[in-house]
């Protein structure tokens, strides 16, 4: 039986509309012609501006009908042709987790974000339930499903963000750089997670991954394919696409360190070396026989230094500095802080650091472990709750951000977070004009600036319309344009390809030749090997160790216990036994010294993590609040209850039938819908004002009826008008509590959901759901 395409690009070419009337259109795709069978997982590298988000949302139908733009040739998703399928309908096939994870989100709960999509779908409750228990265990995010997703982390978005998609159980699942803000354990987890919902038959999907972390996509990943400028000019197995280093980096993408592993022993002459290692315990299987073979056999000596590896080579031998010497008065200085924000935990924890003049400090540790709050801390947008910090012998409490700015500069985790202005050049002319700087000078050094970022081009164009990875370099070049002593970097390579990684390593070593200083925040393991002098491990807010890149970062155990992985090449070293190797030259060097001794195979030891099964139904709490048995009533059946209830009680007159209505009431709130003595007594509170109103004030204007209790002067008071008044209260009150029964245990979820059941457009219940 043949295999099922769920993807079928045909001379697919797309052209983004014309910024300016009378220019010529920009090509983003260019005759892509391919096929994706269902349940292939296919990587997409390329590298800044190449197409990758373009096709990304071209496959969920966003490109052309959100973007506008033409179209010529096919483009076939999960059997539907994407230029004349609404991106809505699409939706109920494919999902996508954006570049940005915001894009995903729209202020709800964890649990509310996952829940939104699947209930304007109309899904019964019980199945929404399940669902987004499943996805949420599947991200990791099991735990916090009542917070805020404002207040999660860039890397815990980006995993509520995958959820959502996981949720709506796509036929094809499209993720656009989805670890750009993970740290190392979630970009493992991810991958486990992936690789098991490609194996699950029950599921059947497919994935495109859009991702420029070669070390994640290679045991991953059935087929690679690669785009240069709209262009598709790789479509091969990864035992091909990851074997050329030259064609990477031109793709954007580093060569995997197992990859380059193999590389390296097949120079060496080691023929029955395979081609590509795409897991540890293959390389580790290897090497524990092989390469000692070899050695034995040839009796050469270890032919590398590791002072000649690249990790070695800008920032020194085991972490030595390159550059001046130490000055003794520290650029940074921070003294046992400690922080928390209003009424939560403590982030950060008795942090103390020391930056000096020309150095490179890197922190690294999980998502959530307090490395952002660090930065804001540095740059004076939080202040401390306990302890201090000093810039250049300042403290920052003293300091607005305006006279900070002055000798540190700070790049966001998320560059739309701090662009301002509307294109690359007036950004760096920006911060350049606060310097007090002549005009002719600011120009001139924007343009120098611009262009030896490669921005040159683009100094006039509108930000929006540059790629992810561009505006990056943008938020870069207007930091770095003020040469500030200090650079604070918070993950500045979450979006850019290779060249502008290793663009970013050369200037911070120039940046420390020249005596400026970098405190750099970054889940890359493999580019603060290369470019720090030290390394801080954060973990739950505490400095858990301090030391060289190789001191902290060889240090397996370490960064497991502290929740990170090691490097490819450090979990092998580890694996045999032999000195932690940040670089595979370091590793082989390593295994061809003559003392070496490989460790042998431990029981558990050097075998791929087991896959969790995340078909399985998760384990749910032990302890779950009760759900009212209202609650759990359909939303639509208590509206229709409540709208026939409501016609009597503005009929009955009688303050007996009143009085029982208002009982009946009670008792309902009470053991339906989980209302309590101290809740009950709260409405009553709320409702005596008008209560009392409606009792003193009924009688004055209702003056009929027989007899008459009281007369004073224009002052009558009779004994149908107090009945009168007191049958209003007890009307106002059971009209309340009335109210209150469908409110209290109807939210607004449920209650969208319910109107879209009853045929409300999804994009009405959309907007219902944000206003509401």
């Amino acid at each position: 039986m043949a295999t099922r395409v769920v993807v079928r690009a045909e001379w697919f070419t797309y052209r983004y509309p014309a910024l300016v009337p009378g220019e010529q259109p920009q090509t983003a795709l260019d005759d892509l012609t391919f096929a994706i069978p269902a349940r292939q997982v296919v990587g997409l590298v390329g590298a800044s501006g190449s197409g990758l988000t373009t096709l990304c949302l071209a496959l969920v139908g966003l490109v052309p009908h959100e973007t506008g733009g033409t179209v010529r040739g096919w483009l076939v998703v999960a059997g539907q042709e994407t230029t004349s399928v609404p991106p809505a309908e699409l939706a109920r096939s494919v999902g996508i987790v954006f570049e940005d994870p915001e894009a995903n989100l729209i202020g709800l709960s964890v649990a509310d974000e996952v829940a939104f999509a699947l209930e304007l779908r109309g899904l019964p409750p019980r199945e929404v339930a399940q669902r987004v228990a499943w996805a949420l265990e599947t991200v990791g995010l099991a735990h916090d499903a009542d917070r805020p997703s404002g207040q999660l982390s860039g890397g815990q978005k980006q995993r509520l963000a995958l959820a959502v998609a996981l949720a709506a159980q796509p036929e094809l699942l499209v993720l656009d750089q989805p670890t750009s803000q993970l740290d190392p354990r979630g970009k493992r987890e991810l991958l486990q997670a992936l690789a098991a919902l490609a194996a699950d038959p029950v599921r059947s999907l497919t994935i495109v991954l859009a991702e420029r972390d070669s070390d994640l996509l290679l045991p991953l990943v059935e087929r690679v394919l690669g785009l240069a400028n709209g262009r598709l000019v790789l479509d091969a197995p990864p035992a091909e696409a990851f074997t050329d280093p030259e064609r990477l980096h031109a793709l954007g993408t580093a060569e995997p360190q197992l990859a380059a592993l193999t590389r390296h022993l097949r120079a060496r002459g080691l023929s029955t070396a395979p081609r590509l290692f795409r897991h540890v315990s293959e390389a580790a299987a290897y090497l524990r026989t092989a390469f000692e073979r070899e050695r034995q056999d040839s009796g050469r000596p270890s032919p590398l230094d590791l002072s000649q590896s690249s990790s070695a080579q800008l920032c020194g031998a085991a972490g030595q500095m390159i550059g001046p010497d130490l000055a003794p008065e520290p650029v940074l200085r921070i003294e046992r802080l400690s922080f928390h924000y209003p009424n939560g935990p403590l982030v950060l924890r008795d942090v103390e650091l020391t930056l000096a003049p020309g150095e490179v400090v890197a922190v690294v540790g999980p998502n959530g472990s307090g490395k952002t709050t660090l930065a804001r801390q540095v740059i004076g947008a939080l202040h401390p709750t306990a302890g201090r910090v000093l810039v250049t012998g300042q403290d920052t409490r003293t300091k607005t951000i305006a006279q900070l700015a002055a000798f540190v500069g700070y790049v966001a985790q998320n560059p739309d977070h701090q662009l301002v202005q509307a294109t690359p050049l007036a950004e760096v002319s920006f911060g350049l004009r606060q310097l007090g700087l002549p005009a002719e000078e600011v120009e001139q050094r924007a343009r120098e600036t611009l262009a030896r970022f490669g921005l040159l081009p683009f100094a006039e164009r509108q930000l929006p319309l540059l790629s992810r990875g561009q505006r990056q370099l943008v938020a870069l070049a207007a930091a770095v344009a003020r040469e500030p002593a200090l650079l604070v970097l918070d993950e500045p390579t979450s979006a850019l390809d290779q060249a502008g990684r290793e663009f970013l390593v050369h200037l911070l070593a120039e940046r420390a030749a020249a005596g400026a200083s970098t405190l750099l925040i970054s889940h890359d393991l493999r580019l603060v090997a290369r470019c720090a002098h030290r390394v801080v491990l954060l973990s739950e807010g505490i400095v858990r160790a301090e030391g060289p890149p190789r001191e902290v970062l060889g240090d397996a155990e370490l960064l497991q216990a502290s929740g990170l992985v090691p490097l490819p090449v450090t979990e092998l070293s580890c694996a045999l036994g032999l000195p932690p190797a940040l670089e595979p030259e370091e590793l082989i060097a390593a295994l061809l010294t003559p003392s070496a001794a490989v460790a042998p195979e431990p029981a558990q030891a050097a075998r791929s993590p087991t896959v969790p099964s995340v078909h399985s139904e998760p384990t749910l709490p032990r302890r779950q609040r009760a759900v009212p048995a209202l609650a759990r009533l359909d939303p639509r059946v208590k509206l229709a209850l409540v709208l026939v209830a409501a016609l009597p009680l503005l009929l009955w007159q009688s303050p007996l039938v009143l009085v029982v209505v208002v009982i009946l009431l009670h008792v309902l709130l009470w053991r339906g819908g989980g209302f309590d003595r101290a809740r009950l007594t709260a409405v009553w509170r709320a409702l005596a004002p008008l209560l009392l109103l409606v009792l003193l004030l009924r009688p004055l204007f209702d003056r009929a009826g027989e007899p008459v209790l009281v007369s004073y002067g224009p002052f009558t008071l009779t004994l149908p008008s107090i009945l009168g008044a007191v049958g209003t209260a007890l009307r106002l009150v059971a009209l309340a509590l009335l109210a209150l029964a469908w409110v209290a245990t109807t939210s607004e979820r449920a209650l969208v959901q319910g109107l879209v059941r009853l045929g409300l457009p999804a994009s009405v219940g959309l907007a219902l759901t944000i206003g509401l």
